[in-house]
């Protein structure tokens, strides 16, 4: 995404609401969740470092911040909002529907998670998908690489290998990974100013 673009998306960011299937979970997610996800590229090497300030701002009381949400969606699908399913792989986070179930069976607004295409509908839907994510590291958040922290690789390992975190995130996927720390590495360049 160009600045001009960023600046738009600013001037009126979406408001979206998820809910969990008892209804207490309410994510209104923020204006960088669909800079990322918006149609066309996205161009994190924005010369106005203001707006790059602001964009790159954390979400309190969240797991994943925003930025880790997009770059996760990067590495997942370099955020494909035409991407449906393949196989048991649906919607930007590749979410599977045992997943989807473990955090919380998020719905869109005014669906049931109990209704038939539920699944379907909130894993397409980006933002639904990113409250899915957040509610699934919320759950089985831990340190899996073992770095004292738990941070964006972790929840990439965790969203990738499952809440065991059991097996080499390196060897299972490498290009994922290596998408994910390129996206981290442009967001640490902004955030820095450089």
């Amino acid at each position: 995404m160009t600045v001009p673009q960023v600046k738009e998306a600013m001037s009126s960011p979406p408001e979206a609401e998820s809910t969990s299937n008892n209804g207490a979970t309410e994510v209104n997610t923020s204006t960088v969740m669909y800079s990322c996800m918006g149609p066309g590229s996205r161009d994190l090497s924005a010369d106005n470092e203001d707006t790059a300030v602001r964009i790159l701002g954390q979400q309190e009381n969240k797991v994943v911040d925003d930025l880790c949400l997009g770059c996760l969606c990067e590495a997942m699908s370099d955020c494909n909002r035409t991407f449906s399913c393949a196989g048991d792989d649906c919607g930007l986070f590749m979410i599977t529907r045992p997943y989807w179930e473990d955090a919380g069976r998020h719905v869109i607004a005014q669906d049931n998670s109990s209704s038939p295409g539920a699944f379907q509908r909130c894993v397409v839907d980006p933002f639904c998908a990113a409250a899915t994510v957040e509610g699934y590291m919320k759950t089985y958040s831990k340190d899996c690489n073992g770095n004292g922290a738990v941070d964006c690789e972790d929840f990439f390992a965790l969203h990738f290998l499952g809440a065991g975190c059991e097996g080499d995130i390196n060897q299972a996927s490498p290009e994922g990974l290596d998408k994910l720390r390129v996206c981290q590495e442009e967001v640490a360049k902004i955030k820095s100013g450089n």
